[in-house]
């Protein structure tokens, strides 16, 4: 049986007012005494007052058990707490002259991140972790540099920093010169909130057994023991971990397949083969458990929308793009069924305030476009054609004169707005004319009804921004 500590942490809910505990009180006596008369005025009135007023201090304060007892208890009970880490980057400092210079430990320096407006909102600090000495070198050399680790002086998840991106010296030096990001960027870690913690605890505690025997424990091991490591999980009992994931296959006994994806991230081969050491040495003897990473399956949505005319168009376009890449993310969509449901698509565009209606929407995992050119180069070949695919797409190109351009199942490894390119050894010749393009993205079932299923076990959705196609009406109420 589960346990919900959070009724434990506030219970301002079962606070009672003096006049409760003076009425409560008054009623209790009448059930000893049935002729008590409480006369308003006299001692005794005064004294049920009292004591009802010193009551209810006593039950508010009974009623707020600190927040650091019910987080020491969670702890004290297994569950690791998830604390804010700064984010880290590797940064080169260039001297101010061929002297060399000394970078002292804790020097600071500042990343402005430019919106798409110009303005700025807000900047990062980054100090250094410790001290490093640049070589003076000679006169006519370039300026000596020398490269430190930073970490970010706030804690948790920052604007991602690209290699080579300018930084301000906040730290006055006469011997530096410049700074500038030298990649090995590492993104923070947000804190754990109470509740998610709480949450967790409740969790740790259905996993307290010996051995762990339901899929139900096992995905509670791993979700509350690798906080850090793990932020979404899904165990497929009776499913052989070497097989071939796909939904509806034959179960297979003794087996169990978990799906672990990372903090924003696929975990690495050796992060997978230390999940699997560990929940194998957990599991009841007899079962065999494999931990793979998700695979992921992006899909199309066109979209006609009604918006009130007080908003922006701009500004209603730039939230919704935003919001449709979060929900439809590895880390945010729904895990629970196997298929991308076409209501929750239209209800998010109706959850809203500034959408009045809906006109049209078609997802879709299928796309075409019309191909106007084609260019061979080594192993690849380029296409020119105005699409809205996505890397990782499955093209099939017909149509195309020559036939050597042709192509049949074939993965998109690049693509723009205006072209997009496969791996194709075999084709040749030079392109004449005509040419379609069908695409298919990968990890689709079939379609049910308006909605499209998964075919592989451990699918998360990952919708690219190239895949929404979105047109925005005016509407005045």
């Amino acid at each position: 049986m589960s346990a919900d500590l959070t009724q434990y942490v506030n219970l301002r809910p079962l606070d009672i007012t003096p006049t409760q505990v003076y009425l409560d009180s008054i009623e209790v006596a009448r059930n000893v005494f049935p002729g008590f008369d409480l006369r308003p005025g006299t001692i005794e009135d005064a004294m049920f007052q009292a004591f009802a007023y010193m009551s209810s201090l006593n039950i508010g304060s009974i009623n707020r058990l600190p927040d650091s007892l019910i987080l020491g208890l969670g702890k004290m009970l297994g569950t690791p707490y998830v604390d804010a880490e700064p984010a880290t980057m590797n940064v080169t400092f260039t001297a101010n002259s061929n002297d060399g210079a000394t970078i002292p430990a804790g020097t600071i320096v500042r990343y402005t991140p430019t919106t798409d407006d110009g303005e700025t909102a807000v900047s990062y600090f980054f100090e250094t972790n410790e001290s490093v000495i640049i070589d003076a070198n000679n006169l006519d050399d370039p300026l000596p540099t020398g490269t430190v680790n930073c970490s970010s002086r706030s804690l948790g998840v920052i604007f991602s920093i690209d290699a080579g991106t300018s930084l301000n010296l906040e730290s006055y030096s006469q011997e530096l010169y410049s700074a500038v990001s030298a990649g090995d960027f590492v993104q923070g870690i947000d804190g754990e909130g109470l509740d998610d913690f709480l949450g967790r605890v409740v969790s740790n505690f259905a996993t307290m057994s010996s051995a762990l025997v339901t899929t139900n424990q096992l995905n509670n091991y791993v979700l509350v023991q690798y906080p850090q490591l793990v932020t979404r999980s899904k165990v497929y009992d009776l499913t052989d971990p070497d097989g071939g994931r796909v939904i509806g296959e034959a179960t297979v006994a003794g087996k169990i397949l978990v799906c672990a994806y990372g903090p924003q991230r696929v975990l690495t081969n050796g992060e997978i083969t230390s999940l699997d050491t560990d929940i194998a040495e957990r599991v009841v003897a007899g079962l065999e458990v494999g931990v793979v990473s998700p695979v992921f399956a992006n899909f199309k949505i066109v979209v006609t929308c009604s918006y009130y005319s007080q908003f922006e168009e701009a500004n209603v376009e730039t939230v919704l793009m935003n919001n449709l890449l979060n929900k439809f993310s590895p880390g945010e969509c729904q895990w629970t069924e196997e298929k991308l449901k076409y209501n929750d698509v239209l209800r998010f565009f109706y959850s809203n305030p500034s959408i009045h209606s809906v006109d049209s929407l078609t997802i879709s995992k299928t796309d075409s476009a019309t191909i106007t050119g084609a260019v061979k180069s080594g192993d690849n070949v380029t296409y020119t054609a105005t699409n809205t695919f996505s890397i990782d797409d499955v093209v099939t190109v017909t149509g195309v004169s020559p036939s050597g351009l042709n192509c049949s199942a074939k993965v998109i490894t690049a693509r723009t707005s205006t072209t997009f390119t496969v791996v194709n050894s075999a084709a040749s010749g030079t392109y004449a004319s005509g040419g379609t393009a069908a695409v298919t993205s990968p990890n689709w079932g079939s379609v049910s009804g308006s909605d499209i299923l998964y075919s592989t076990k451990g699918t998360l959705l990952n919708l690219q921004s190239e895949k929404i196609v979105l047109t925005l009406n005016s509407v005045s109420i």
